[in-house]
């Protein structure tokens, strides 16, 4: 059950770029590091900065990764793509439709590569709490055709009841959540409550540590995502997704990496043997 990943970009030196940018320099040494530490997969970045660059949009650049995570024994299952935080797929008139042809562009890449779940992010800019840009949203969806076991995964800054009432307005197979506890619990949600109510479209989590009242990241088991709580609750619901980390790189990315891995699967291994 449950193997652990983590975000792409999260392996190297982020210099002078976002915690958020697709590792231009060393993604190919990302996945040689993620092997070494022991992790099972890299969660692909499509970061809106740095796209022309990016691997995934290119036929060559999909052989190149594909033979760098065989030969690392690393999989790339899920893409994030943050590059729609922006809002611009519930905007209009020439953003949105230049926005939408990325969007179905990148599903077809995607499909092409071997990857099953593209999340996109539902918050700041794209914030559904926008009763008008959740029914913009809705609308667009509908239109949405994705390949054989394909879905778009939503991380979301709704509660377990919002993400209830969007995923049973989708109604469409399509469609699944991506849940991030590290930003459910800076937002002062229920998680155990939330999994329960949405473990029929949970595909991933991202594992992530922030301290309560939308407080900043840190290293895992100094914030207040409540890592027991959740793990227990995902045993006791049988949940079999997979977990991804998402995590700060702070002053020391291979410190970072190894610490929460390891965090994470001794959790796990309590959880699991009843402790």
């Amino acid at each position: 059950m449950n193997s652990i990943g983590i975000m792409q970009g999260r392996l190297s030196d982020k210099y002078d770029n976002e915690l958020q940018s697709f590792p231009i320099q060393d993604w190919r040494v990302e996945f040689e590091r993620a092997s070494e530490i022991g992790f099972n997969s890299i969660e692909w970045l499509l970061d809106g900065i740095n796209d022309d660059d990016n691997p995934i949009l290119s036929i060559h650049g999909r052989r190149e990764m594909s033979q760098v995570a065989g030969d690392s024994n690393i999989s790339i299952k899920t893409l994030c793509a943050h590059a729609f935080i922006n809002g611009d797929l519930v905007s209009s008139g020439v953003k949105k439709k230049a926005a939408v042809h990325k969007l179905h562009s990148l599903i077809d890449c995607c499909h092409c590569a071997g990857i099953d779940y593209i999340v996109i992010p539902l918050m700041e800019q794209f914030s559904l709490r926008d009763g008008y840009l959740r029914d913009d949203f809705i609308e667009s969806m509908t239109r949405i055709m994705m390949p054989n076991n394909m879905k778009l995964l939503f991380e979301s800054d709704l509660d377990g009841v919002g993400l209830q009432g969007l995923m049973s307005e989708l109604n469409s197979s399509y469609f699944g959540i991506n849940y991030d506890i590290g930003n459910a619990a800076a937002l002062g949600f229920n998680i155990p409550r939330d999994i329960r109510m949405l473990k029929k479209w949970i595909y991933g989590i991202h594992l992530k540590d922030r301290k309560k009242n939308f407080g900043s990241s840190k290293r895992f088991g100094e914030g207040d995502t409540p890592f027991a709580k959740v793990i227990s609750t995902l045993f006791l619901e049988k949940w079999n997704g997979n977990f991804i980390i998402e995590a700060p790189i702070f002053s020391d990315w291979r410190a970072e990496a190894t610490h929460n891995l390891r965090y994470s699967q001794t959790m796990i291994a309590k959880i699991r043997a009843g402790i």
